[in-house]
């Protein structure tokens, strides 16, 4: 397999690790919030949910879309930013990942959002979560329901 993937430009034949010898042991997770006249909103997930059951295994677009986070966020957590994370601000997967929350329905007022990438894992019974990622605030226009946003940080 991987000396397929050696002559097969841009990665295209994607890297499985289903049944890797050190598989992962937690799972990444995009969450966010948004601010509203200076006071911060709980945090929500971004998660696209499942298919239908009955039709789960031939159709589901949500898995594309659930996927993408996860490739996404490995990408992301890869990069080695420079001027302490700033060069992160232009990566195409720090832009994506923003462009995928800003896309969720939100109330109208919001000021600014930020997200952060945060693992989970179950230790026994108890589950455990790391942020291991936090995004700039960014300021979003007011009264704009759409997902116009500005990539300088607030």
């Amino acid at each position: 397999m991987w000396r397929v993937r050696r002559h097969v430009p841009l990665g295209l034949i994607p890297l499985w690790t289903f049944f890797a010898p050190n598989p992962a042991r937690a799972d990444p997770r995009v969450v966010w919030r948004e601010e509203f006249d200076g006071v911060w909103e709980g945090v929500r997930e971004l998660h696209f949910g499942f298919g239908a059951i009955g039709t789960r295994w031939l159709f589901n677009p949500a898995l594309i879309l659930n996927k993408s986070i996860s490739d996404l966020v490995r990408a992301l957590l890869t990069l080695d930013g420079d001027d302490e994370g700033r060069s992160l601000l232009l990566s195409p997967a720090y832009i994506a990942l923003l462009r995928m929350v800003l896309e969720q329905p939100r109330r109208p007022g919001c000021s600014g959002i930020q997200f952060a990438v945060v693992r989970t894992s179950r230790a026994g019974k108890a589950r455990q979560t790391e942020t291991v990622f936090l995004s700039e605030v960014h300021s979003v226009e007011r009264g704009s329901e759409s997902a116009e946003c500005s990539l300088i940080p607030s």
